[in-house]
């Protein structure tokens, strides 16, 4: 599977998204969605401790999952002028909205399809990916997710997110977050993506 070759096959402009040098951007809260905007589903740890088995009897209540991929080209409209347009994420970008995301103390905001804040849901591992010895490949994710992705893994508490976890309802997180973009390199440059061609040439190996 190609992970950058999932949306829609359009020639669209690309707006790379970037923080702000005053820190009042980033992310702000993960949300558990049905359909995430990355197209990769997070592995829910429902298996329980073999270790507790005879004490506790409970299950460990863990989602582990991609929050950013770098590079990847997500399909987005802007609510305002409703123009088309890929977001992308480099991997310094991500690794930075990474570190600000723990240090702004956000890792405990969470909300369901972007609508439902939940308190039962925090944000208690997360990492870049740094090689194909990664955790989340252990953890049963797709090996193809490149390095630099950004991974989280959530405890949840809540009884109800946590069922939907487990029947399938709930499949992925999505960021709810804010960013700024190059205005000028995307205005006065031919900056676009042809899915189709780049898909070719990754197949061939060419990129």
């Amino acid at each position: 599977m190609n992970f950058q070759t999932m949306t829609p096959k359009k020639k669209l402009p690309i707006r790379d998204y970037q923080l702000d040098e005053k820190g009042m951007m980033g992310v702000y809260a993960m949300s558990l969605v049905d359909l995430p905007a990355i197209e990769v589903d997070f592995v829910a740890m429902s298996q329980i401790d073999q270790i507790k088995l005879q004490a506790t009897n409970e299950e460990r209540r863990m989602v582990y999952g991609p929050a950013l991929i770098p590079d990847q080209l997500i399909y987005r409209i802007d609510p305002e002028t409703n123009e088309e347009y890929y977001a992308r994420y480099s991997s310094d970008v991500i690794r930075q909205v990474a570190q600000r995301y723990m240090k702004m103390n956000q890792h405990h905001n969470a909300t369901v399809m972007h609508q439902v804040p939940v308190a039962g849901i925090t944000t208690v591992e997360t990492w870049m990916k740094e090689g194909q010895s990664d955790k989340s490949v252990e953890l049963g994710i797709s090996p193809k997710l490149p390095v630099g992705t950004w991974f989280i893994g959530q405890l949840v508490e809540d009884d109800t997110v946590w069922n939907d976890v487990k029947s399938g309802v709930l499949k992925g997180f999505s960021i709810e977050a804010y960013f700024q973009w190059e205005v000028e390199q995307n205005k006065h440059s031919e900056l676009f993506a042809d899915l189709a061609e780049l898909e070719k040439l990754l197949d061939n190996g060419i990129v």
